[in-house]
């Protein structure tokens, strides 16, 4: 699945035990990223989001709007609606939680009201989901376009990821340690890569280039994100494998 701007933070309620709770074994609420449907918000339009997490199979999510009332540099959006409560798909080992949301951008003396002084800005909107007992805050940006900028002018491009390492139907040895690659066409942007799996334990989750420790599953699942820092592109793909 490809999406066309991401930008997000995600704030947990409670720490991570490192050899038992490891950040990319998907063995609680993983918040994975919000995808918007545009680069820049334009004053009056509206802008569709999807929040994306993943969560044990016997786990459901809930979500509320969060407002990120520490942010010093962006505009708070002041009408975020949760569409829906979510929808999921299912896979061997866990749950794609993607849940849909909207806001619409104030015109330019709304935007003043909320303390837009003209420059260039960044709006600001945020989730809150839960799901057994953990709660992960997730907030995301998007570049103000008005008639007074140059946002629009920005050519950003989505990533794509076009390849991974081992390919899919391949079956992979139960508990075997094996390289873990991904071939991404990006675009002028500095990107942020993160790996997220059923099970076992990942060399370095930041990396392309990396080595996948597996349990013993008989089904393994591999999440890979990809992230704009600037653009906020983001791009996601979920990937099965069998394992003897």
């Amino acid at each position: 699945m490809r999406y066309v701007s991401w930008g997000v933070v995600l704030i947990s309620l409670f720490g991570c035990n490192e050899s038992s709770d490891r950040f990319e074994q998907v063995l609680s609420l993983r918040a994975l990223g919000i995808a918007a449907d545009t680069f820049v918000a334009i004053p009056n339009s509206t802008v569709n989001l999807t929040i994306h997490a993943a969560v044990p199979k016997d786990n459901d999510v809930t979500a509320e709007v969060y407002q990120d009332a520490q942010s010093l540099y962006a505009i708070l959006v002041p009408d975020l609606e949760l569409v829906d409560s979510g929808s999921y798909t299912e896979y061997d080992n866990f749950r794609h939680y993607q849940l849909a949301a909207r806001f619409v951008v104030p015109d330019e003396d709304g935007l003043r009201a909320l303390g837009w002084d003209g420059s260039s800005a960044l709006l600001r909107y945020g989730v809150s989901l839960s799901a057994a007992g953990r709660t992960e805050k997730v907030v995301g940006d998007l570049a103000l376009d008005t008639a007074d900028s140059d946002a629009a002018a920005i050519a950003w491009t989505t990533p794509s990821i076009s390849s991974v390492e081992p390919a899919v139907g391949t079956t992979l040895g139960k508990g075997s340690e094996i390289d873990l690659k991904a071939v991404v066409e990006v675009g002028d942007d500095t990107y942020k890569y993160g790996w997220f799996v059923s099970g076992g334990e990942i060399d370095n989750r930041r990396s392309l280039d990396t080595k996948w420790k597996l349990d013993d599953k008989s089904k393994q699942n591999l999440i890979l994100t990809v992230r704009g820092k600037v653009s906020k592109a983001f791009s996601i793909e979920v990937f099965e494998y069998d394992a003897q």
